[in-house]
């Protein structure tokens, strides 16, 4: 019997077998997705005062074994919009609904760690339209105005659950997220599997 039909599900006619390798790597990227998240567990404040005290895990030198998980994480990575100080318009993965999610219009002459943040009106939570069409090519100033969506805060003395997924077909993987944010955009609570 091949190795292949050992690992294929019992449904399926197989022994249920893991495939050791992708089951490794995936609780390597597990574990590599914790360092990225959880900034308050004891793990994450010993890895980073050690090996990456000035960055975060997808720019962090590790050991060995975590380091392979390191690219899996870095390519299902990219930001979410906050305030925007922390992504660099250029070279972070930030820009949404689109193949990269980075933005392909030309830097020209303006700095290469220039911040999201610097084309936010922060008073009006809106993008700055003049940079945004002075920045970015049509279609990625479109999609910055059209898809770009807020956080809106439930009714008062009521909680908001925001759910997302994601699905690794090469490791026959997937995983789902919850994080729950009160009246006030306050965290609660967060899990994930």
């Amino acid at each position: 019997m091949s190795w292949e039909k050992l690992c294929a599900p019992k449904s399926c006619g197989g022994m249920g077998f893991k495939k050791l390798k992708e089951f490794n790597l995936a609780l390597l990227a597990k574990q590599g997705w914790r360092l990225q998240q959880s900034y308050d567990s004891l793990v994450y404040k010993v890895l980073k005062a050690k090996y990456f005290p000035t960055n975060d895990f997808s720019q962090a030198v590790l050991g060995k074994s975590i380091m392979f998980a390191q690219p899996l994480v870095k390519n299902g990575l990219w930001w979410r919009l906050g305030n925007g100080d922390r992504i660099r318009i250029w070279g972070d993965k930030w820009l949404p609904k689109l193949s990269t999610f980075m933005v392909s219009s030309p830097r020209l002459f303006i700095p290469h760690d220039m911040k999201v943040g610097e084309l936010i009106n922060k008073e009006e939570a809106s993008w700055k339209a003049d940079a945004i069409d002075a920045l970015f090519v049509p279609h990625e100033a479109e999609v910055l105005v059209q898809h770009v969506q807020r956080w809106t805060p439930p009714p008062t003395s009521c909680f908001k659950f925001n759910v997302d997924d994601a699905v690794f077909a090469e490791l026959n993987f997937v995983g789902i997220g919850v994080i729950v944010r009160d009246w006030n955009g306050q965290f609660v609570a967060a899990m994930c599997k």
